[in-house]
């Protein structure tokens, strides 16, 4: 997770006031391995990878009418925030790959006893 940049995301939400823009999306990527780089994801080259992507609407207006301080405290916490929901998404993520080699396992077993069957008969 990348650490907030709290003075452009202050330019930001300061310079967007006259537009019609209500809400900030937020977007968190957790990737199941190493996260591909940017140009890789935006070009399809990440494809295969497995991914939870979490899309989420803050809105602007808020945001807005706080002083650099309080902004500086709300963006840390959108930041806690996306670092809990990426810690969830890894267990997500390994109790998946758990149950899909559990189910490889299976599969390898059942294989081999009918091969074994196979042999007898």
């Amino acid at each position: 997770l990348l650490c907030p940049r709290v003075k452009g995301f202050a330019a930001l939400v300061r310079g967007i006031a006259g537009c019609s823009s209500e809400s900030i999306l937020d977007v968190t990527y957790t990737y199941d391995g190493a996260a591909p780089s940017i140009v890789s994801a935006a070009t399809g080259k990440a494809s295969g990878q497995r991914a939870i992507v979490h899309v989420r609407q803050i809105p602007i207006r808020p945001l807005q009418n706080l002083d650099d301080a309080e902004l500086t405290k709300r963006l840390h916490q959108i930041f806690v925030e996306k670092d809990g929901l990426c810690s969830a998404h890894m267990r997500e993520l390994e109790q998946l790959r758990t149950r899909e080699r559990a189910s490889r396992q299976a599969g390898e077993r059942s294989g081999a006893s009918e091969m074994r069957r196979r042999k007898k008969g």
